[in-house]
Formats: structure tokens, C-alpha cells, sequence
């Protein structure tokens, strides 16, 4: 019957015929265990090892440096070849850990309004093939984003669509710098149905097939803050009290509209020139007094500053304000 070698037994074997093939005991000498005696053989004959054990560790199902532990542990009265397994063992581990270890401190994390999301993916995007420096990005409400940062959320770079809450977190010393407006948003109002020119989507919102009008929470999203704004301003805050529907932010916005669960939403510029939305409906840009300052921090924890700062940088170069562009904010 064939039984299959456990990795100890195979790595033993390996091992111990490499040494029978090598063995430089002179013919003579009393029983002894095999010693390598000749000095300037031991770093070839190591290397040989080395290249042999690594072979036969790449058909285990085992990990490379678990196999070579075991080698090492097999070994009786070779202390130099165990020494040398001992060491290489050793040095795989420090070179698995270390490079786990540089490849979580060079990631950041973005958290960013999803008001900016798809200006924050692509810049991030287009960060990390120019400096091969990772980028996971995180969308929610600035509000939100604000309390989970104040209970120690691991964020790295927050992108927000209202410079007071970047302001908050600076001034209870979450953030490592005074935080910095990097571009100024549009906020809209925009309907999924056909043949609606913009100019009569405020009119549109009294009509009677008007069921549901979408806004973003005004208490965590600044969008949501402006559209209510907007509505007070023209009067219309009570009279469509009952039609308004609030979502957690933009993003559950623009998937209301998208969706035809409301029939018109307010939202941004920025979510209007996105792939998902682009050329889906009609908008209108609301006025200046409406617009948005977003703003960027970087959060102060144990990860490198200096990283963070490359991406503020590469924000405001060239090739970053081009996406800024792309989706409709102002610098």
C-alpha cells in the first residue's frame, strides 16, 4: 500500500540524504554522527540544502517557512545544517511579517461624503498607480463619518462635504493639521421623469403627481442641509412636509430617485456628472448662496503623516484638480 510522506518525515528524509550524499567523514574514524568538519564546504553545501528543502517545500501543502521549521526540528547531531535551517526559518518569518507590516502602513483609508465618492475613487484611483501606495474608500454622511472619527474609527484622510465638521474633529485634536477646503460643490434638483425641462423642476415639486421628494438628512449630510434651506427660503418647507423622504446620504438619494421610489430628489452636481447617473434625468443647479465647501483633514494616528500629505498633495497638483473638474466642483 502507498502511504504519502507527512512534510516532517519528507523534510527528515530530504535532509539526511543530502548528508549520506555529502558526508565528509574520513574512513577510519569511530561511529560518530555526521558532521560536516570542512568549514569552506558548509556555505555550499547549505546553499544545495537550502535549494533542495525549498523545491520540496513548494509541493507541500504546508507554508514554506513551516516546512523548513519542521527540517530543522528533525535534525539530531548536525547542529551546523540545523543552525542554518534554524536561520533561514527565521529570516522567512521576520520577511513575512515585515512585509506585512510595510504593506499596511503604506495603504490609506479615505472616507469621504458621498457627495465627493466618485471624484474620491477616481482621484484614488489614479493616486495609487502613480505612487503604488493602496487607497480603500469609505462613503457615508459627513455627520456620520464625524462620529465614527470621534470614537476612534481608523480613517486615515477625511474628504467632507461641510468644513464644520472637519472643524469639530480639528478641534478635538483628531486631526494632525487644520483642515483645508480643497473645492466648493453644487447642489441640484433632478427628477428621472421624461420630457421635464429644468427650469420647472421647482414648479414641479407642488404638482400633485409629486409623491415623494428625496433629501439627504439634514442633522449628518450638508446637502441635506442646503436642500431644506433652499425650501424654507421659497416658502415650501411646510406645504411639502409630507412628501419628503430622508435618506442617510446622497448616495441613499440618488437611489431613491434612480429607482423611481421618489419622483424628484435633491443632490449634487458632482453625483449628476458620475457614471451611474450621467445623462440619467433632467437637473437644475441651485444658486450660489446653496453652494457647498468640502473639506479635506488629515487624521492624526500612528500611521505615517507623511503619506497622508503625499495624497492632499497629489489632490491639488495638476492630474488631481482634473477630477475635481470632471465632476463639477469648484476650486
Amino acid at each position: 500500500m502507498h502511504h504519502k510522506l507527512g512534510f516532517t518525515n519528507r523534510a527528515s528524509l530530504i535532509i539526511r540524504g543530502f548528508l549520506k550524499e555529502h558526508n565528509s567523514r574520513p574512513k577510519g574514524t569511530c561511529d560518530q554522527p555526521n558532521v560536516i568538519k570542512s568549514n569552506d564546504k558548509i556555505p555550499r553545501l547549505g546553499l544545495f540544502l537550502f535549494l533542495r528543502l525549498f523545491l520540496a517545500s513548494m509541493g507541500s501543502r504546508h507554508s514554506p517557512f513551516m516546512f523548513f521549521k519542521s527540517a530543522a526540528a528533525s535534525l539530531r547531531g548536525h547542529d551546523v545544517i540545523r543552525c542554518l535551517l534554524i536561520t533561514v526559518w527565521l529570516v522567512m518569518v521576520i520577511m513575512v511579517v515585515g512585509c506585512s507590516s510595510s504593506s499596511s502602513n503604506r495603504k490609506l483609508i479615505v472616507a469621504t461624503a458621498a457627495s465627493s465618492q466618485f471624484y474620491a475613487m477616481e482621484l484614488s484611483e489614479a493616486f495609487t498607480a502613480k505612487y503604488e501606495i493602496a487607497v480603500d474608500v469609505v462613503v457615508s454622511s459627513s455627520g456620520r463619518i464625524t462620529t465614527q472619527l470621534l470614537n476612534g474609527a481608523p480613517f486615515d484622510v477625511f474628504l467632507s462635504a461641510d468644513s464644520s465638521y472637519t472643524n469639530i474633529l480639528f478641534a478635538q485634536e483628531i486631526t494632525a493639521a487644520p483642515p483645508e477646503v480643497f473645492g466648493t460643490g453644487i447642489p441640484v434638483i433632478w427628477a428621472m421623469r421624461k420630457g421635464v425641462a429644468g427650469d420647472s423642476l421647482i414648479s414641479l415639486l407642488s404638482d400633485e403627481t409629486i409623491r415623494h421628494i428625496a433629501i439627504a438628512n439634514p442633522k449628518n449630510a450638508p446637502y441635506g442641509k442646503k436642500a431644506l434651506q433652499f425650501l424654507e427660503a421659497g416658502q415650501l418647507a411646510e406645504t411639502l412636509s409630507e412628501k419628503l423622504v430622508y435618506g442617510e446620504s446622497l448616495a441613499q438619494v440618488n437611489e431613491y430617485v434612480l429607482q423611481q421610489n421618489a419622483e424628484i430628489g435633491f443632490s449634487s452636481k458632482s453625483s449628476m456628472l458620475a457614471g451611474a447617473l450621467l445623462n440619467h434625468g433632467t437637473y437644475l443647479e441651485l444658486g450660489s448662496d446653496y453652494a457647498v465647501p468640502h473639506s479635506v483633514a488629515i487624521i492624526a494616528n500612528e500611521k505615517d503623516d507623511e503619506l497622508k500629505k503625499q495624497f492632499l498633495s497629489f489632490m491639488s497638483s495638476e492630474e488631481g484638480v482634473v477630477f475635481l473638474e470632471k465632476y463639477g466642483f469648484t476650486k
